[in-house]
């Protein structure tokens, strides 16, 4: 089986407000894969560079840390040079003795636990952003040791990076964390925790938007996941009681989500390869090229970790059995889907994915209007 970019993604550029925002230290970015850096951020860099080539034991620089990863530390840091340094040499030593051959690295130690679907990647959303789903009901129940759950994320992540993504146009995930109704005394706490620290410590500013859907009655679950959610995971976290589809249909197509989740594709029963339709990523009213360029790119523009790459494997599985194109020709100055979430974490806005003109049909959909409220005082996230 081959898994590979949709030809379309090619044509696509995310908004420069999601690329980043923000101004000198203050700066927060979801793009690192470009040439255009602000001038602190090319400062910075070479302060940073110069630092390394100084203090680094042999003078040398594993390949992976890049320009863009160096300065994914240094805007983690809030670009002090001491604590960036600090963090890059804890980072060093965790690629070295985890993934230093990326994820095939990880491969032996998570082969058999891929079609569990206890973690497993699942379609795109209209900016071709990838999806990763956590089960927590499955999580609970297979009993895995933690040393287990630690290397499944963090070979999805990378293999989501390396292979699923488009440098300078898409470097990000979803995440949907499915808490089956569970009652925080069934919860899988310590794993959940492993999880979330994989992409906070590791892959930093890669996670777009989390959410946790199917949230018990009890308020507690929310104050629960703030106990080990940073500031910036809480910010791009929504809960909601539902199955989600209130907030996924806004920026996913149906044939791109599973039916428990609202959409067309069937639940899965095997989660390894990944499914990943190539066709069909405009979400409820869209046109499919809202979000695209009218010309074809020049390959050369792009400087990629995953350009033009596809991936073979000894793996067959059973394709959703029907499409339906949801896609509605629409004036595109009446109705936009904005799911590009500013990567500023202080821009409270970051909570709400904003629909303007929402035009879908009632024997289409119904959606009961729901307001948002805090759970708690200290609470970030929004729970619906």
């Amino acid at each position: 089986m081959e898994l590979s970019i949709p030809t379309i993604a090619h044509r696509y550029n995310p908004s420069s407000i999601w690329v980043f925002s923000g101004t000198a230290d203050s700066i927060q970015r979801s793009i690192f894969y470009t040439s255009i850096y602000t001038d602190y951020e090319t400062t910075k860099l070479k302060e940073f560079a110069s630092h390394i080539k100084t203090h680094l034991e042999q003078n040398q620089l594993p390949a992976f840390f890049k320009d863009p990863e160096l300065l994914r530390i240094l805007i983690k840091c809030k670009f002090d040079i001491e604590k960036s340094f600090t963090n890059l040499l804890t980072e060093i030593e965790w690629r070295n003795s985890l993934m230093p051959n990326s994820y095939h690295s990880l491969l032996t130690k998570v082969e058999n636990l891929l079609d569990l679907g206890i973690i497993y990647i699942h379609g795109r959303d209209n900016r071709f952003r990838p999806l990763i789903i956590i089960d927590c009901e499955k999580l609970r129940h297979k009993y895995l040791i933690i040393d287990s759950i630690f290397y499944m994320m963090s070979f999805l992540i990378e293999f989501t990076k390396q292979k699923l993504m488009l440098s300078g146009k898409i470097e990000n995930f979803i995440l949907i964390t499915d808490a089956n109704n569970m009652g925080l005394r069934l919860f899988p706490s310590s794993e959940l925790k492993i999880l979330y620290e994989v992409f906070q410590q590791h892959f930093r500013y890669m996670l777009a938007i989390n959410y946790i859907v199917n949230a018990p009655k009890t308020l507690s679950l929310a104050k629960f996941f703030l106990r080990f959610m940073d500031k910036e995971t809480a910010f791009r976290t929504k809960i909601t009681r539902s199955n989600g589809f209130e907030l996924l249909q806004q920026h996913f197509s149906l044939t791109q989500l599973e039916e428990k989740y609202g959409g067309k594709a069937n639940n899965a029963s095997h989660y390894w390869p990944p499914y990943m339709p190539d066709e069909h990523f405009a979400a409820l009213g869209e046109p499919e090229d809202i979000f695209l360029t009218p010309d074809d790119p020049n390959e050369s523009d792009f400087v990629s970790i995953s350009e033009k790459i596809s991936l073979h494997l000894p793996f067959q599985r059973q394709d959703v059995s029907s499409y339906v194109d949801i896609s509605v020709k629409v004036d595109t100055e009446d109705y936009r889907v904005n799911v590009d979430v500013p990567a500023s974490i202080d821009d409270i806005e970051i909570q709400n994915i904003s629909v303007e003109a929402n035009q879908f049909e009632p024997e289409q959909i119904e959606v009961p209007e729901k307001k948002p409220s805090k759970c708690c005082k200290n609470l970030n996230c929004t729970i619906l």
